[in-house]
């Protein structure tokens, strides 16, 4: 007579068949191609070389891994390698807390893996070949999402504080996370839970504020104040904004509109949970229509699309809409695969390499040039530092506000080098175009000693002269 088979037994399956989806999951991120969005490598050298975030180091977001003295590069991430390999250990994180989650919510292994494999179809498609604050947010808002909904269910303050705590770390590593914790406590405050909501507060509070006390402590927190609430709320809102196009919002529609389903599941608190965390970590993909930005909610997603198959009404409809969703789903990726296999390392392709290595001839070891229009993270792959010690990135709702400072950097500091690609557009608008003053005085006091592709090497007239 054959044995039944233990729990145990049972749990290292379904522990093997989560490792061969994150497997599978890993792999098919090693033959996309990547794009680590360069800010990760230029704001932690900058801040590394000495120069101060916000007053001098012009930028919008949050500071998160960036802008602290432990930031990503003192943790090892200074080349598409090891950028890679952060990628890819983030996603096999959110993975097994992915696993760890729904089996608490679904109390089954097999619902928890189905969430695994869904998490698996979609993360490669919203531009999951991409590496950027918004990929690490999920491991927060899982967190927090977990502890919210127990806290609710079980009233325990330990898990109203650690889903306080999850948030206020999330705050930290970009704002958009701001608008779910102020969700998460307006629930606990209608559900009359105002001990639990006096705890949840206690669990923000403490990485927010030791930002702001260690921005104070730097002297840089009306710069911080100014680029991350008014700069924002402003000229970003203003200028900045990335609408949807039609076929990006169609697919949006037809990937989330499954999700919609789980509202018909009989647990109406878990989709109540699952659905504000779903909603409200989309404001990042408010401010800018990237697939990217879609990266926080992808695991909520997931969890309400598992919800939908156990939820839809009547077979007929319910082998319908499944058929239905099963077959758009291939033609997405099919689509999407053959647009995005290959081993193309965005940022760090061979000319950008012959171009680091260039100025690296041409310039001494943290010597002051200017880069206009070309690839912003050669100051860090050639150990060069930005003119006056000021930078900001180089789009329209950037020099709206600042070209007249970046200019006055360039006319005191007179840098030897420039290194300028004017080919570059920013949302279909010419470099060019939107900072005419820093173009014209490039023009007027450099001369071209050097090309690579659309790279221009220029050298100050004056030195140019006395050097020949």
């Amino acid at each position: 007579m054959l044995k039944k088979r233990s729990k145990k037994t049972y749990l290292n399956y379904y522990f093997v068949l989560l490792f061969v989806i994150i497997g599978i999951h890993l792999f098919l991120l090693s033959k996309l191609i990547f794009f680590p969005y360069q800010e990760l490598f230029t704001y932690p050298y900058f801040v590394n070389s000495g120069l101060l975030p916000y007053k001098q180091i012009w930028d919008q977001h949050f500071p998160g891994l960036m802008f602290f003295p432990v930031n990503l590069a003192t943790l090892g991430m200074t080349d598409e390698y090891s950028a890679r390999f952060w990628a890819m250990l983030n996603v096999a994180f959110i993975q097994v807390l992915i696993f760890v989650v729904s089996r608490r919510i679904f109390k089954s292994d097999k619902n928890a893996l189905f969430v695994n494999f869904v998490y698996l179809i979609w993360q490669p498609f919203f531009e999951g070949w991409v590496l950027w604050i918004d990929s690490f947010l999920p491991l927060f808002l899982l967190f927090s999402f977990y502890f919210s909904y127990h806290a609710f269910e079980t009233k325990l303050n330990r898990s109203y504080l650690l889903s306080g705590l999850f948030l206020g770390a999330g705050i930290v590593l970009k704002q958009v996370v701001i608008p779910v914790a102020f969700l998460v406590g307006l629930v606990f405050l209608l559900a009359r839970q105002r001990k639990g909501f006096s705890y949840f507060i206690l669990g923000i509070i403490p990485f927010p504020l030791l930002m702001i006390f260690y921005f104070i402590k730097i002297d840089v927190f009306p710069d911080f104040w100014y680029w991350t609430v008014i700069y924002n709320l402003t000229t970003f809102s203003q200028f900045g904004k990335k609408y949807p196009d039609t076929p990006g919002l169609l697919r949006i529609v037809g990937v989330f509109g499954m999700s919609l389903f789980s509202l018909s599941f009989k647990k109406k608190r878990l989709v109540f949970w699952i659905f504000l965390f779903l909603l409200g970590g989309l404001a990042s993909a408010y401010a800018r229509f990237d697939f990217v930005h879609f990266q926080p909610v992808l695991p909520f997603l997931a969890i309400a699309t598992v919800l939908s198959f156990q939820s839809l009404p009547f077979k007929g409809l319910a082998a319908l809409i499944k058929g239905g969703y099963i077959a758009g789903s291939i033609l997405l990726l099919t689509t999407f695969y053959r647009g995005h296999l290959g081993n193309k390392v965005f940022f760090f392709d061979q000319e950008t390499k012959k171009i680091a290595e260039e100025i690296r001839q041409m310039a001494l070891p943290k010597e002051r040039i200017f880069i206009y229009g070309s690839i912003p993270h050669l100051y860090q792959m050639s150990d060069t530092l930005p003119v006056g010690d000021v930078y900001v990135q180089q789009f329209s709702w950037f020099f709206i506000v600042s070209e007249d400072q970046i200019l006055r950097s360039l006319e005191t500091g007179r840098p030897r080098l420039v290194v300028a690609d004017r080919t570059v557009q920013v949302d279909n608008q010419f470099l060019v175009e939107y900072s005419k003053k820093i173009n014209n005085f490039l023009w007027d006091n450099y001369v071209q000693v050097n090309k690579i592709g659309e790279t221009e090497f220029l050298l100050r007239k004056d030195y140019y002269e006395d050097s020949n």
